[in-house]
Protein backbone atom coordinates (compact mmCIF):
# COMPACT_ATOMS: atom_id res chain seq x y z
CA UNK A 1 0.00 0.00 0.00
CA UNK A 2 1.54 3.10 -0.45
CA UNK A 3 1.32 6.32 1.63
CA UNK A 4 -1.88 9.10 1.26
CA UNK A 5 0.01 11.86 2.27
CA UNK A 6 -2.50 14.69 2.77
CA UNK A 7 -3.42 17.60 0.50
CA UNK A 8 -4.74 19.75 3.25
CA UNK A 9 -2.70 20.07 6.41
CA UNK A 10 -4.64 17.56 9.40
CA UNK A 11 -6.07 19.80 12.25
CA UNK A 12 -6.34 17.58 14.71
CA UNK A 13 -8.81 17.83 17.78
CA UNK A 14 -8.93 15.77 21.34
CA UNK A 15 -10.73 16.12 24.40
CA UNK A 16 -8.18 19.07 25.61
CA UNK A 17 -6.03 19.58 23.02
CA UNK A 18 -5.74 21.27 19.03
CA UNK A 19 -2.51 19.80 16.84
CA UNK A 20 -2.38 22.56 14.35
CA UNK A 21 -0.47 24.11 11.57
CA UNK A 22 2.25 26.32 12.99
CA UNK A 23 2.06 29.99 12.10
CA UNK A 24 4.42 33.02 12.19
CA UNK A 25 2.20 33.87 15.37
CA UNK A 26 3.67 30.92 17.09
CA UNK A 27 7.40 32.19 16.33
CA UNK A 28 7.62 33.56 20.05
CA UNK A 29 6.00 30.60 22.35
CA UNK A 30 7.97 27.84 19.67
CA UNK A 31 11.59 29.98 20.13
CA UNK A 32 10.36 29.23 24.30
CA UNK A 33 9.91 25.57 23.74
CA UNK A 34 12.86 25.22 21.79
CA UNK A 35 15.20 27.21 24.31
CA UNK A 36 14.06 25.38 26.93
CA UNK A 37 16.77 23.56 28.58
CA UNK A 38 15.05 20.97 30.09
CA UNK A 39 12.75 20.11 26.68
CA UNK A 40 16.62 19.99 24.81
CA UNK A 41 18.12 17.57 27.51
CA UNK A 42 18.10 14.87 25.02
CA UNK A 43 17.98 16.31 21.74
CA UNK A 44 20.45 16.89 19.56
CA UNK A 45 20.31 20.62 18.82
CA UNK A 46 21.19 24.13 19.44
CA UNK A 47 18.64 26.19 20.77
CA UNK A 48 17.50 28.92 18.62
CA UNK A 49 19.52 32.20 18.51
CA UNK A 50 16.54 34.49 17.80
CA UNK A 51 12.87 34.80 17.32
CA UNK A 52 13.63 35.38 13.55
CA UNK A 53 15.17 31.71 13.66
CA UNK A 54 12.14 30.23 14.71
CA UNK A 55 10.00 32.01 12.23
CA UNK A 56 12.62 30.66 9.63
CA UNK A 57 12.15 27.38 11.29
CA UNK A 58 8.24 27.47 10.61
CA UNK A 59 8.48 28.66 7.11
CA UNK A 60 11.05 25.04 6.64
CA UNK A 61 8.62 22.74 8.31
CA UNK A 62 5.30 24.56 6.59
CA UNK A 63 7.37 23.91 3.33
CA UNK A 64 8.28 20.44 3.89
CA UNK A 65 4.18 19.96 4.31
CA UNK A 66 3.90 21.43 0.91
CA UNK A 67 6.33 19.42 -0.46
CA UNK A 68 4.90 15.89 0.78
CA UNK A 69 8.30 14.99 3.24
CA UNK A 70 6.62 16.03 6.98
CA UNK A 71 3.65 17.14 9.04
CA UNK A 72 4.56 19.51 11.86
CA UNK A 73 2.23 20.38 14.62
CA UNK A 74 1.76 23.23 17.16
CA UNK A 75 0.32 21.60 19.90
CA UNK A 76 -2.45 23.70 22.09
CA UNK A 77 -4.66 23.62 25.20
CA UNK A 78 -8.16 23.13 23.42
CA UNK A 79 -9.73 26.05 25.84
CA UNK A 80 -7.18 28.48 25.86
CA UNK A 81 -5.06 28.47 22.73
CA UNK A 82 -1.96 28.24 24.90
CA UNK A 83 1.20 27.27 22.87
CA UNK A 84 2.36 23.44 25.04
CA UNK A 85 4.38 21.52 22.59
CA UNK A 86 4.92 19.93 19.30
CA UNK A 87 5.10 17.39 17.25
CA UNK A 88 5.77 16.17 14.01
CA UNK A 89 5.94 13.28 11.75
CA UNK A 90 8.59 12.78 9.14
CA UNK A 91 11.19 10.72 6.79
CA UNK A 92 8.50 9.22 5.13
CA UNK A 93 9.36 6.43 3.28
CA UNK A 94 7.09 5.48 0.26
CA UNK A 95 9.12 2.22 -0.29
CA UNK A 96 8.81 1.07 2.82
CA UNK A 97 5.24 2.76 3.93
CA UNK A 98 6.66 3.93 7.11
CA UNK A 99 7.93 7.53 9.13
CA UNK A 100 9.15 8.58 12.08
CA UNK A 101 7.48 10.50 15.10
CA UNK A 102 9.09 13.32 17.28
CA UNK A 103 7.41 15.24 20.23
CA UNK A 104 7.86 17.80 22.52
CA UNK A 105 6.65 19.32 25.53
CA UNK A 106 7.11 22.19 27.90
CA UNK A 107 8.15 21.33 31.14
CA UNK A 108 5.10 22.79 33.29
CA UNK A 109 2.61 20.52 30.94
CA UNK A 110 4.62 17.37 31.43
CA UNK A 111 2.77 14.65 33.06
CA UNK A 112 -0.67 15.01 32.47
CA UNK A 113 -1.24 12.71 29.81
CA UNK A 114 -1.18 15.54 27.07
CA UNK A 115 1.53 13.86 25.32
CA UNK A 116 -0.51 10.96 25.27
CA UNK A 117 -3.72 12.53 23.95
CA UNK A 118 -1.45 14.06 20.92
CA UNK A 119 0.19 10.68 20.43
CA UNK A 120 -3.09 8.65 19.99
CA UNK A 121 -4.80 11.06 17.39
CA UNK A 122 -1.59 11.16 15.57
CA UNK A 123 -1.54 7.56 15.35
CA UNK A 124 -5.12 7.09 14.54
CA UNK A 125 -4.61 9.31 11.47
CA UNK A 126 -1.20 7.47 10.74
CA UNK A 127 -2.81 3.99 10.42
CA UNK A 128 -6.17 5.39 9.13
CA UNK A 129 -5.91 7.91 6.54
CA UNK A 130 -2.15 7.61 5.42
CA UNK A 131 -2.55 4.63 5.48
CA UNK A 132 1.35 3.83 6.80
CA UNK A 133 2.26 0.54 7.97
CA UNK A 134 4.65 0.90 10.86
CA UNK A 135 5.57 4.24 12.59
CA UNK A 136 9.40 4.38 14.58
CA UNK A 137 10.72 6.97 17.04
CA UNK A 138 14.33 7.22 17.92
CA UNK A 139 14.64 7.93 21.69
CA UNK A 140 17.61 8.38 23.92
CA UNK A 141 18.25 6.17 26.30
CA UNK A 142 17.87 8.01 29.37
CA UNK A 143 14.61 10.01 28.24
CA UNK A 144 12.40 7.46 30.09
CA UNK A 145 9.16 10.09 29.89
CA UNK A 146 9.71 9.19 26.16
CA UNK A 147 10.08 5.37 26.46
CA UNK A 148 7.54 5.11 28.94
CA UNK A 149 4.97 6.83 26.77
CA UNK A 150 5.75 4.95 23.53
CA UNK A 151 5.66 1.76 25.32
CA UNK A 152 2.17 2.36 26.65
CA UNK A 153 1.40 3.11 23.08
CA UNK A 154 2.73 -0.48 22.05
CA UNK A 155 6.06 1.00 20.78
CA UNK A 156 8.88 -2.15 20.59
CA UNK A 157 12.55 -1.86 20.21
CA UNK A 158 13.70 -2.62 16.65
CA UNK A 159 16.71 -3.19 14.33
CA UNK A 160 18.15 0.31 13.22
CA UNK A 161 18.73 -0.07 9.07
CA UNK A 162 21.84 1.69 9.84
CA UNK A 163 24.61 2.93 12.30
CA UNK A 164 22.70 4.72 15.07
CA UNK A 165 24.31 6.73 17.82
CA UNK A 166 24.87 4.84 21.22
CA UNK A 167 22.80 6.85 23.17
CA UNK A 168 19.53 6.16 20.72
CA UNK A 169 17.24 3.36 20.97
CA UNK A 170 15.36 2.65 17.39
CA UNK A 171 11.34 1.93 18.73
CA UNK A 172 8.87 0.77 16.01
CA UNK A 173 4.89 0.60 15.80
CA UNK A 174 3.56 -2.02 13.43
CA UNK A 175 -0.01 -1.28 12.11
CA UNK A 176 -1.36 -4.59 13.52
CA UNK A 177 0.53 -4.26 17.01
CA UNK A 178 -1.75 -1.03 17.47
CA UNK A 179 -4.93 -0.44 19.37
CA UNK A 180 -5.93 2.97 17.75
Amino acid sequence: MTVRFPDEFPLLQTERLVLRKATETDAQALFLLRSDPLVNTYLKRSPPASVQEVVAFIEGVNASFAHKKGIYWIITMKTTGSVIGAACLFDFSRASDNCEVGFELLPRYQGYGFMKEALWSMLQLVFQTLCIQAINASVHRANHSSLTLLQKAGFRPAEAPGPMPEQLLLLRLEQTSTSV
